[in-house]
């Protein structure tokens, strides 16, 4: 399995949003007839011309609406949630577009049947995304150095994209000091306190701590160096605007 997806991820981009688009034909068609099944209780709209009729006039509709979202520009295997917002906008105008057909060619279909299959549809397409990106990150962390990025800000948000999309370091937890932030989730790790730090290192392999607090202060930074060190693990810091400018760091 993990050898098709490394065959399919070094498609040229063109041959794998070909493949998207037919899965997601596949998948929004399967989500549309069983969403009428779990409503109805029968098969019998795969019999209805008509309905076949409206199904095949609005879905290369949604289909160019998905791509006029930019949703296959985003590659599968950094798949994030301004992706996830693309799908369900584009889900959501295809559900309205069914409402629409069947109004206007007077064909049966209860409301409740497309809130139904835009449910099934954001599980389905989106699924199968978020399956996949699981799956290359699972095959990659033994490859990659583990790091936990600490600063859950802007900063913190950039630095774990762009570890994304390299082939050095994974990611795997965020460490903030506002207790407001534990627990909750950014760029789809989750965010601990200070506290949890010997046991995120322990449980995760983790190499190595990225500081990512540009706006702190120089004697807040080496307050938190200073609390890392008995981790015994290296610690790489994000220069602050204040050393850039006195020439101490460099961008």
């Amino acid at each position: 399995m993990l050898a098709l997806l490394k065959s399919l991820f070094r498609l040229p981009r063109w041959q794998k949003r070909l493949i998207q688009l037919f899965v997601d034909a596949v998948l929004l068609t399967a989500s549309f007839f069983l969403a009428q099944w779990l409503r109805l209780e029968s098969w019998a709209p795969l019999t209805s011309m008509a309905t076949w009729s409206l199904w095949l006039a609005v879905l290369p509709i949604s289909l160019g609406i998905f791509v006029r979202l930019g949703f296959y520009r985003s590659v599968v295997r950094y798949v994030n949630v301004r992706a996830l917002q693309s799908l369900v906008i584009g889900i959501a105008s295809s559900a309205g577009l069914l409402l629409l057909g069947a109004a206007q060619f007077s064909v049966f279909l209860p409301r409740s049947t497309c809130l139904i299959y835009a449910m099934l549809a954001i599980f389905s397409v989106g699924g199968v995304r978020f399956m996949l990106r699981a799956m290359h990150m699972h095959s990659q962390m033994r490859y990659k150095t583990r790091v936990i990025v600490y600063g859950a800000g802007s900063a913190g948000a950039q630095l774990v994209r762009s570890l994304d999309q390299g082939s050095e370091y994974i990611p795997v937890a965020f460490i903030d000091d506002w207790r407001g932030m534990d627990g909750t989730f950014v760029e789809g790790l989750k965010v601990y306190g200070p506290d949890a730090l010997p046991r995120l290192v322990m449980n995760y392999g983790v190499n190595r701590i990225l500081l990512a607090i540009p706006s702190a202060t120089r004697a807040r930074r080496q307050a938190i160096l200073r609390m890392l060190k008995p981790l015994q693990i290296p610690v790489q810091t994000l220069p602050s605007i204040e050393d850039v400018i006195d020439g101490r760091a460099q961008l």
